[in-house]
């Protein structure tokens, strides 16, 4: 990722590691459907196949994009910056 800058400067944060969260879906399940799963088995998130992932940052949203793959690799399509 390139610094950013400011005034033409590069900032005293630009080197802090964040750890950024991509999140597919969710589901909810009891305690007795956890302590059954077993390697194998499927659990169904909510939500779409085309729907839009949520990106978060220590655990608050940031941004919303797509998945998509480059390279052999899944990669998250920025399509929108939440303020």
């Amino acid at each position: 990722m390139a610094n950013r800058k400011t005034n033409g400067k590069t900032s005293a944060l630009d080197h802090v590691n964040l750890q950024l969260e991509a999140v597919l879906g969710s589901a909810s399940m009891t305690v007795d459907e956890l302590r059954r799963l077993k390697s194998g088995k499927t659990v169904a998130l909510e939500g779409h196949i085309n729907q839009q992932l949520t990106l978060k940052l220590n655990g608050a949203v940031i941004a919303s994009g797509e998945l998509v793959v480059i390279d052999d690799h899944f990669a998250v399509k920025v399509t929108e910056i939440h303020e």
